[in-house]
């Protein structure tokens, strides 16, 4: 029994022998084919362009035809890939079959033609017909599918442009109502630090004879102006995210320090201090960052304590975290606003409806918490507002032990070069790694440097500003770590993003210095370098 699907299926024979044709049609007749027959060969094209037939059986030889079979199988398949095509011979060899199958053929069949064998070859060629048209629907409707997806992701590739536009536009704006009141803010802050700077250098002035008097306020200006820096520091950091400068430092140390600071404040709003500090490892965190923060918390107490009272600051140990806790016994904070205590931008000191004011300070201290891996979460009462600070130790500073040192061998001395456009810049470090016997030269671009360096390139350390005219820092980091892998570089800059920072310490940069640098800090970089450069060149002598 016929395939249901092979009926009205469409079958061309093209021989020259008329009562061949003829025979076929009455033998397949009952399976209900339709079945169309031509003994030339351009009257076969006719009726091929006409129907395009599923298949067509081909003589090899058609009398009065200059064409032979593979021509004709040629001209069909122009027309239609998707046809099969059986070739009927009575005159069979080995090349010609090889030569029609390479043609495109779907069978090769031998004169006189068995036509139960036949019979098979059609169904099975039909098939084949049936699955390549399928094959070819389902490739019509994947593209089409496939246009509507591109279509569909254009739209929303638009919609989501437009979002991040409105986005974008909603948070300038959200920052611009609130640029006012920040600002001051920060007028506050940094008249409250340099009427400190001031007073001190005032006093100083007076007490020009006492030397002891003259080097502690030298040291409170400079702790002043730390702090200045680091409330540019946090501005940066509310406009673009920076990476903190992890040192290993003393938590306690910190504390206690921006206690210090605040002290005069907490004594006029007659708040008592009690700290409970356990003793803890030190670890790496960024010092500057962290008493911004216990200041703000510091500030939040002292605002919420009007009438005075009291400020527990507890600290406590345990599984490689340290948490600390900032107690007040102020007003609290009500639930409603409890959730909303982060967020840029706003604050209760409106009062207790939320209104908005500058807003930054926990926002900020939050960023700080987070970039150094820990968490800061809140809890009120009506009796006071309990501060929870959790960081994890990274980087513990272990006791050292004791090491065997061999008696030094006379190596070269160390050679640094300090590239800066600014050359003020490049004289203070110069002076400073000079006073550590460090051979220093200054170059002011990029370029200068690298022509140095083809000069002589027995350089042992750089240290070089980012961003610098000609060349600038990044750019001949890459040729200086290429051409001389073993020379140290540092890289400063003023204003460096995370992507900036990341790029360069990718390239090689041995360690990234925000500006302005801190000598103090620099010390301990230079003299670790130092150590290195010192054992590198005793192990090349040995």
């Amino acid at each position: 029994m016929n395939h249901p699907k092979y009926k009205n299926a469409k079958i061309l024979i093209v021989d020259d022998e008329a009562i061949f044709c003829t025979m076929i049609k009455e033998v397949f007749k009952p399976y209900g084919f339709i079945i169309e027959s031509s003994t030339q060969y351009e009257h076969a094209l006719d009726l091929f362009d006409k129907s395009k037939h599923a298949l067509v059986l081909c003589d090899f030889n058609l009398a009065g035809s200059s064409k032979n079979g593979l021509d004709i199988v040629r001209e069909f398949k122009k027309k239609s890939e998707l046809t099969q095509i059986i070739m009927i011979t009575g005159r069979p060899s080995l090349e010609l079959a090889v030569k029609a199958f390479e043609t495109g053929i779907y069978d090769f069949m031998v004169k006189p033609v068995n036509m139960r064998h036949l019979k098979q070859k059609v169904d099975s060629a039909l098939n084949q017909y049936h699955l390549l048209l399928q094959e070819e629907e389902l490739k019509r409707d994947l593209k089409e599918k496939n246009s509507q997806l591109k279509k569909i992701n254009h739209q929303l590739r638009d919609a989501l442009d437009e979002s991040k536009k409105y986005q974008a536009h909603l948070a300038h704006s959200t920052k611009l109502a609130g640029v006012g009141e920040m600002t001051a803010s920060i007028a506050h802050e940094f008249n409250n630090i340099l009427g400190a700077i001031r007073g001190y250098s005032q006093l100083a002035i007076r007490s020009a004879s006492d030397t002891d008097y003259l080097l502690d306020a030298h040291k409170k200006n400079k702790k002043a102006a730390d702090k200045a820096i680091k409330v540019v520091s946090n501005l940066l950091q509310f406009s673009k995210k920076l990476n903190p400068s992890m040192e290993i430092n003393d938590i306690n140390v910190a504390i206690t320090e921006t206690i210090t600071l605040s002290l005069h404040h907490l004594n006029l709003q007659k708040i008592q201090v009690e700290t409970k500090l356990d003793e803890t490892p030190n670890f790496e965190f960024d010092s500057g960052q962290l008493q911004q923060v216990f200041l703000n918390l510091i500030t939040n107490a002292c605002q919420a304590m009007n009438n005075g009272g009291d400020l527990q600051i507890v600290n406590s140990y345990h599984d490689n975290q340290v948490k600390l806790n900032f107690i007040d016994t102020g007003s609290g904070i009500s639930p409603k606003n409890l959730e909303k205590i982060f967020l840029p931008f706003f604050s209760t000191k409106g009062g207790d409806n939320g209104a908005i004011g500058s807003g930054l300070g926990l926002f900020v201290s939050k960023q700080i918490i987070e970039s150094h891996g820990g968490k800061i979460s809140v809890s009120s009462t009506n009796k006071g507002t309990n501060f929870e600070i959790v960081l994890p130790c990274n980087g513990l500073e272990l006791p050292e032990e004791g090491v065997v040192v061999n008696e030094p061998c006379e190596p070269s001395p160390i050679r640094a070069i300090v590239v800066d456009d600014e050359k003020d810049i490049c004289e203070v470090l110069c002076q400073f790694l000079i006073a550590k016997d460090v051979a220093a030269t200054s170059a002011y671009t990029g370029k200068e440097c690298l022509n140095l360096l083809e000069q002589d390139s027995n350089i042992d350390l750089i240290l070089m500003d980012l961003n610098m005219p000609e060349i600038n820092g990044d750019e001949a980091l890459h040729v200086i770590k290429e051409k001389y892998p073993n020379i140290i570089v540092y890289i400063m800059s003023g204003y460096g993003t995370k992507q900036k920072i990341d790029g360069v310490l990718s390239i090689g940069a041995d360690r990234y210095i925000s500006k302005p640098f801190d000598l103090d800090t620099l010390d301990r970089y230079i003299d670790e370098e130092i150590e290195t450069i010192k054992e590198r060149k005793l192990l090349e002598l040995s």
